[in-house]
């Protein structure tokens, strides 16, 4: 017999056995029921799409190394960098849930080139377009040659019913249809948006009526989803997949640049290692937890990109997507209730008003650590014993709590799975140890913990989490004490409440908007913590006390450190995905909703959406980049060198935007915004400041100074300029005849101070970097002189 035939026939017998279990109603070989009247042919299946993705990462592995240019290489290339190499490993975990599968997958694949990208920048050997090319091919193959051993026992990832056929019931293809008329709607709606003229309320009168139309479509769908008998899986996921993409993908898509101006802070970082094919520890933060940097940086060269520039616009897109499936795969893991999933899933997504999604190495940090939480919760669980065994006892018998079927942690996984998983977890926090410096610590915070006392196992897999990013950040300390400092305070009301120094004055839409950011907070904290009291007193004690404990952990760093005034935004952010489980398990005692219940969910749903349209999208004015200010922001970088200085007049303009940022961090006084001296200037910052700063700033090489109308209307706005005061300034510098016109473009005028010649010592030595006559300012003391006399031409 064939070898075809034999496998065939293997089969066969399979989808045989596998039915006479289902009708005795026991379980197949991998310890999952099949039900009755359902045949399931997995191996040939999955195998098909495992020879597909192999195919896959062998072309795209072509592409790579022959340098193929277009977008059919961008579209092959990204696909097989997502799946093929991280498929190869999650494999053999035997993933039964399909987002379980397709996060882990897209998180591993991350993963594994971080690490190889990591090893490229530190040996300086920079070549990631071929190692990359390797990486690829070499897990297409492993796909190929090796199939794992549970393959065989049949996975419901990829099976098919045919006692459920695909074939839609009218109902069903009416239900469809508001989600197609609402994937119509919203790239209409976004042609239809002017970005150009943005106020206060940023694009919430921007967006026209069908914008909204298209959001109220797609929640809509959801909502009716959750309230069917039977949970359509196939419509929430393109609902909730829809509802992120409108949700985080519209003021993107509205930009031809990357929006936020911190974002191009990390762009400069990539293109940095791009140009060099190294780090520079001594240039700042990034260069020494370079992981996220160096990863994208690969990306670029794989996808043939001449700049990251050109994708990091689609990072708070895709983002969104991969954490959104992982709080369905956590939720989906921690209850059997199918609602309770899509519940918490949407929560999440439409309460994450935080921002975090964008091109940076917190929204990398916060996908890992949702990752290794899926992974320690799904296959390292275990039956406590003694403190947290007597704790839940005596919860039992305080509290009026049901007696029923306990949910607990799932564990019946094999040996072999559960070493790899720990072996991914450890990998996974070393990768995020390299690329962030606060997310492995709550990690620790998180799941250390629950490994000592026993909620999960081995105990001390929670050590090996706390020793990873201690070890890595000593070679750091020095530079992190004298910098930043490791603590701000054992206050924890100073470091909720502290504010970094600006001059920025809220407007009233402003103070209308963080107003309802905090009402979204409140509200979402409230809502779960009343299900997390709910599901106690329903019986499931366990699961609620893991879920209520990892939803506060991240609460615990503001006894020691305010992160810049942003630690109580990291405490909201690292709770959501538990507090969205507590939400959901507020409305979901039972199986199926009751109508009280039913109109609570969705009232509740429906005033947080509100809030987050209504706060996510007002501040756009100030968080969009014009093309115009990257176009003069790179044009300055080509052109720097040390000594030099560029003078801005505040944001939205993207100072530091390329390869060399490096030379204007390390010069004093290299980088000055005049608006965060705001008034300190005598007079407030009038059009004599701008000159007044030039000559008692110190600087010993050329100075730049940037006039963009960006910096003008967001002055104006926040009442940091009169209106006209920038133009009087800007008459002021063309007034000087020291000063050229170097750089025009529709929206940025720039201006050059060239350096006067230093003058020699007695010995005819020059002056020599890092020698100043003049001490350099310190932003918290504007300059206090008068203006100095200088050369004005006559206008």
């Amino acid at each position: 017999m064939s070898g075809r035939a034999d496998t065939g026939g293997r089969t066969a017998l399979a989808g045989r056995g596998a039915a006479r279990s289902a009708q005795a109603g026991q379980a197949g070989p991998t310890g999952v029921t099949v039900q009755a009247g359902v045949t399931v042919d997995v191996v040939t299946s999955l195998r098909r799409v495992e020879i597909v993705l192999a195919v896959l990462g062998a072309v795209a592995a072509a592409f790579i190394a022959l340098d193929v240019g277009g977008p059919i290489r961008v579209v092959i290339a990204l696909a097989a960098w997502l799946l093929v190499p991280g498929w190869s490993v999650v494999r053999r975990l035997d993933p039964r849930d399909l987002p379980l599968a397709l996060g882990l997958t897209v998180v591993a694949s991350a993963a594994i080139h971080t690490l190889v990208s990591l090893v490229l920048v530190w040996t300086e050997f920079w070549r990631p377009q071929i190692v990359e090319a390797a990486v690829i091919l070499a897990a297409s193959l492993v796909i190929v040659l090796w199939p794992p051993r549970s393959e065989t026992a049949g996975s419901p990832l990829l099976a098919r019913s045919r006692a459920r056929p695909l074939a839609l019931h009218p109902t069903d293809t009416l239900l469809w249809l508001p989600l197609l008329a609402a994937a119509v709607l919203w790239p209409i709606s976004l042609a239809q948006t002017d970005v150009d003229n943005l106020g206060d309320w940023g694009l919430l009168p921007a967006y026209p009526p069908i914008w909204f139309v298209s959001v109220a479509l797609v929640f809509a769908t959801l909502v009716i989803g959750l309230l069917e008998r039977r949970i359509p899986p196939l419509r929430m996921t393109a609902g909730l997949v829809l509802l992120v993409a409108i949700l985080n993908g519209s003021a993107s898509l509205l930009e031809n640049v990357p929006r936020l101006p911190w974002a191009y802070k990390h762009l400069a970082v990539s293109r940095y290692i791009d140009t060099f094919g190294s780090i520079d520890p001594s240039i700042d933060l990034y260069n020494r937890w370079p992981g996220f940097f160096a990863m994208s940086t690969a990306l670029e060269d794989v996808l043939g990109l001449q700049s990251t520039v050109g994708w990091a616009s689609f990072a708070e897109l895709v983002f969104a997507l991969v954490d959104a499936c992982l709080v369905l795969a956590i939720a989906r893991t921690l209850s059997r209730n199918a609602g309770v999933g899509w519940t918490a899933a949407i929560v999440f997504t439409i309460c994450n008003w935080v921002g975090q999604n964008y091109f940076s190495p917190q929204a990398f940090g916060l996908t890992i650590y949702l990752a290794v939480a899926l992974l320690a919760l799904r296959y390292l669980g275990r039956t406590p014993a003694r403190l947290p065994g007597a704790v839940e006892r005596l919860i039992a018998r305080v509290l009026p709590v049901k007696r029923g079927r306990l949910e607990e942690l799932p564990s019946t996984v094999s040996r072999g799975t559960r070493i790899g998983v720990v072996a991914g977890i450890i990998v996974l926090q070393f990768v995020v140890t390299a690329s962030h410096q606060l997310t492995p610590y709550l990690i620790v915070l998180a799941l250390a913990p629950l490994f000592i006392i026993g909620y999960l196992r081995p105990w001390w897999l929670g050590i090996v989490l706390v020793a990873i990013p201690v070890l890595y950040l000593l070679p750091h300390y020095a530079y992190m004490q004298e910098k930043f400092g490791l603590f701000t305070g054992f206050n924890p009301f100073t470091n909720v409440t502290y504010k970094p120094v600006t001059v920025d004055i809220p407007t009233a839409a402003g103070a209308l908007q963080s107003q309802g950011v905090v009402l979204l907070s409140a509200l979402t904290i409230v809502v779960a913590f009343a299900g997390f009291v709910r599901r106690i007193f329903a019986g499931q004690v366990r699961t609620t006390l893991i879920v209520a404990w990892l939803a506060m952990a991240p609460a615990v760093t503001l006894l020691a450190q305010s992160y810049g005034g942003e630690a109580k935004f990291r405490v909201f952010l690292f709770g959501l995905p538990w507090f969205s489980m507590g939400v959901a398990w507020l409305f979901w005692p039972a199986v199926r909703l009751t109508r009280r219940a039913a109109v609570a969910l969705i009232s509740t749903l429906t005033v947080m959406l509100a809030l987050f349209v209504a706060t996510y999208f007002q501040p756009e004015a100030d968080l969009r980049v014009s093309a115009n200010d990257v176009e003069a922001s790179n044009w300055i970088d080509s052109r720097v060198k040390w000594g030099d200085s560029v003078v801005t007049f505040g944001p939205p303009f993207p100072t530091l935007t390329g390869p060399n940022y490096g030379d204007l961090l390390a010069t004093p006084q290299g980088l000055a915004v005049l608006s965060d001296f705001g008034s300190g200037f005598p007079g407030g910052l009038n059009a004599s400041a701008v000159l007044d700063y030039v000559d008692v700033s110190g600087v010993r090489g050329d100075t730049y100074i940037v006039f963009s109308d960006s910096q003008e209307d967001y002055g104006v706005r926040h009442d940091v300029y009169a209106e006209g005061q920038l133009d009087s300034a800007e008459r002021m510098v063309q007034r000087d005849i020291d000063f050229d016109p170097v750089f025009g473009n529709a929206g940025v005028r720039v201006y050059k101070l060239t350096a006067l010649p230093m003058v020699g010592d007695a010995d005819g030595d020059e002056w020599l970097p890092g020698q100043q006559s003049v001490a350099p300012l310190d932003p918290s003391k504007p300059p206090s002189s008068t203006f100095s006399a200088r050369r004005v031409a006559v206008e």
